[in-house]
This record gives structure tokens, C-alpha cells and sequence, in this order.
């Protein structure tokens, strides 16, 4: 199991040790990475849309995976209200839709 694996793992058992919580969020998408720092921070999605100005509708689309994280400011923006490194929050960001563009790139036909 590579170290990433590992860490992954056990941040979903420490998730899944208070009961009331819903099913720990997939943490290798930036969506879930962000609603998993904002739940354990017991941050609300208005909390932080206030602390990142932005609406708490688009927070959730992007929690939800609906909409990319695309926005350089925004990631700024999010990684401080979260109390995270900007520069690991946007990487982690940019792994992410480097991932959604390989797995949503349509089927070439050969010539």
C-alpha cells in the first residue's frame, strides 16, 4: 500500500469514528478534500463560502464535484479560509482536473 493509500485510509477510519457523520468523502478529489478539512474544522458550507466569498451554492457544487476548481484565486482563497498551504491546496486542485480531463476526454475514432 503506497503512502498516499495508507494516509487516505486512515483519515476515512478517523472520519467514520463519530457516527453522525455521512460516509467519509472520497479525500483524492479536491471536492471531498475540502468538505472532509471543513467538517472536521466543524465549519458549515456558509461558514466557509463567507470566509472564501463565495456563494454557499458553488461551494457545494464544487464539495459535490459538479463544478471544477479551475480558479487560481479561488483555491487561494479557499486554502486560507481553511487554514491549509495555498500551494498544496492548489496542487492537490490541479491533480484533480488534470484527472477529470483525462477520464472525461472524448473517443478518437482511427482514421
Amino acid at each position: 500500500m503506497a503512502a498516499s493509500e495508507v494516509a487516505r485510509e486512515a483519515e476515512r477510519l478517523s472520519w467514520n469514528l463519530n457516527s453522525n457523520r455521512r460516509p467519509c468523502p472520497d479525500t483524492s478529489r479536491i471536492g471531498g478534500w475540502i468538505r472532509y478539512s471543513r467538517v472536521v474544522r466543524n465549519m458549515s458550507i456558509e461558514g466557509l463560502a463567507k470566509r472564501a466569498d463565495l456563494s454557499a451554492s458553488h461551494l457545494t457544487y464544487i464539495e459535490m464535484g459538479y463544478r471544477p476548481l479551475t480558479s487560481v484565486e479561488l483555491s487561494i482563497r479557499l486554502a486560507d479560509a481553511l487554514g491549509q498551504d495555498a500551494v498544496s491546496f492548489m496542487m492537490r486542485a490541479i491533480g484533480d482536473l488534470a484527472g477529470n480531463q483525462r477520464a472525461e476526454a472524448p473517443e478518437v475514432e482511427p482514421v
